[in-house]
């Protein structure tokens, strides 16, 4: 008799808070949105950022609908439930300004061109020399360019092939120079890419986080891909803030916005596929030890 054997799909990387299409019904997940568990509220989240009892992330399963949005070209904050993606959708809604404010975040439209975009996409799909994509947490794959390191021991090192992509160098100028632009001509000197995928087929999602500040700087810069998106800041007195991230822009956190607002995306907001490319500075605590720094810097400046 023929029997026919049925392969179970393999599971997914979530662990804790986080959940994707492969996880949304398990057991663990519906206790998660239960109301059951005892989980870090943002107050909490924020204020133990630098202590040894620092986590990073607000579940999902605290976070209600958003009710506010930011304008990304004037910056002013507004209570809307619809998505404010310009001044133009905010021309009478004079009344509903809020006084709150995501001080440090920076959109600049099409940063780069269809084709930058395309190569930039056809370059992870295809990456040798450097590594395929990786599956991550939330139903998201990554690649990660840039040193290697141990958040929880406070170690880090260049990678094993200490080098950026060729295609990232002029990603780099064109970021570097906007970025230092935008904070007191400071230069920024990127140090590390993170590559992130969302696909609404996965229910990609990040979790509200706050990058880590030991390793990382005060700016954070981004490029978004392949579809517009929203991301969403929470802070600790409880507001959510959307904000419209036009696909091809860069987008810069930075001061407040950087370390007192929690930024994620939610499933919700992946429409399709999404690629985000991330890039960070060193924080000034690491720039300080030349013998840690130096190297790091010199492999991100050096192109293969």
């Amino acid at each position: 008799m023929e029997t026919t054997s049925t392969t179970e799909p393999p599971s997914c990387a979530c662990s804790g808070i986080r959940f994707c299409n492969r996880c949304i019904n398990s057991d663990r997940v519906k206790y998660l949105f239960s109301g059951n568990v005892q989980l870090r509220n943002a107050d909490d989240v924020i204020a133990n950022q630098t202590s040894n009892d620092r986590t990073s992330s607000l579940s999902f399963a605290l976070l209600g609908n958003s009710h506010k949005s930011v304008c990304i070209e004037c910056g002013v904050v507004y209570n809307s439930s619809v998505l404010i993606t310009s001044c133009a959708d905010h021309k009478n809604k004079t009344d509903d300004k809020v006084d709150v404010m995501v001080k440090g975040l920076f959109v600049e439209r099409d940063v780069i061109s269809d084709q930058e975009e395309a190569d930039l996409i056809h370059f992870f799909d295809n990456p040798s020399p450097f590594p395929d994509w990786k599956i991550s947490q939330s139903g998201r794959r990554k690649q990660d360019f840039g040193p290697k390191r141990n958040f929880k021991k406070k170690k880090v090192k260049p990678a094993d092939f200490p080098h950026m992509p060729k295609v990232f160098e002029p990603l780099f100028c064109k970021v570097s120079k906007e970025v230092s632009q935008c904070t007191a001509s400071i230069p920024y000197s990127i140090a590390e890419v993170s590559v992130l995928e969302y696909t609404s087929e996965n229910m990609s999602n990040f979790d509200p986080h706050i990058d880590d500040t030991w390793l990382w700087g005060d700016r954070i810069a981004g490029v978004n891909l392949l579809e517009d998106c929203v991301m969403t800041f929470v802070d600790s007195n409880g507001n959510v803030v959307d904000a419209f991230l036009p696909r091809r822009c860069l987008f810069l956190m930075s001061s407040d916005c950087r370390s007192i607002w929690m930024h994620g995306i939610r499933p919700e907001n992946i429409k399709g596929r999404r690629v985000s490319i991330t890039m960070r500075e060193l924080s000034d605590e690491i720039k300080q030890d030349l013998a840690v720094a130096a190297p790091l810097l010199e492999a991100a400046r050096s192109f293969v």
